[in-house]
């Protein structure tokens, strides 16, 4: 969506417009997430209405994006996901994600990333060598290993970094 608007009214907006909902965690805490194509959509687009969830974390907004695209022009798609946080870039710096995506197989696979501020579009970072913070993958291989019929699965779990040094920085001694 490239509606332009006041950065108050986003969440409303993605709410009424785009069917996103609300989901409420708490940092550290994992959540589940299953994503299902219909049977004509599979392998033409992923985009906003399979990514529609806004995540509260402990009175902070996330929001997931996923995209396919032949991002290099190679003809060659790839998907790609990644955090958006609802707040400036300074705060967005203070978030870290870990993304871990369900094989058909029955293992793993996991991408730990910052989350980026939400005035920072997907089209600011098409070359990798931007340092842009997401999970990658050429499309065909993301099908063979993780889309299973007309779904996948994958948990995201979210870290206060700035909690995390505050814990790592504490004195036991002077708690006790």
């Amino acid at each position: 969506c490239y509606d332009e608007m006041p950065f108050y009214e986003l969440i409303d907006h993605l709410k009424e417009e785009h069917h996103f909902v609300s989901q409420e965690l708490s940092f550290n805490e994992k959540h589940t997430k299953e994503i299902i194509f219909k049977t004509e959509e599979i392998f033409e687009t992923m985009c906003l209405d399979f990514a529609s969830t806004l995540f509260e974390v402990d009175g902070k907004t996330f929001m997931i994006s996923i995209r396919e695209k032949d991002i290099f022009n190679q003809n060659q798609t790839t998907f790609i996901q990644w955090i958006h946080f609802l707040g400036t870039p300074k705060e967005a710096k203070n978030y870290a994600y870990t993304l871990e995506y369900y094989c058909k197989d029955g293992r793993t696979s996991t991408y730990t990333g910052q989350a980026i501020p939400v005035n920072d579009q997907f089209e600011n970072y098409k070359d990798v060598s931007d340092g842009f913070t997401c999970f990658m993958i050429d499309f065909e291989k993301f099908k063979t290993q993780f889309i299973d019929g007309n779904r996948f699965e994958y948990s995201i779990r979210f870290k206060n970094l700035k909690e995390e040094i505050k814990d790592e920085n504490a004195n036991p001694e002077s708690e006790k």
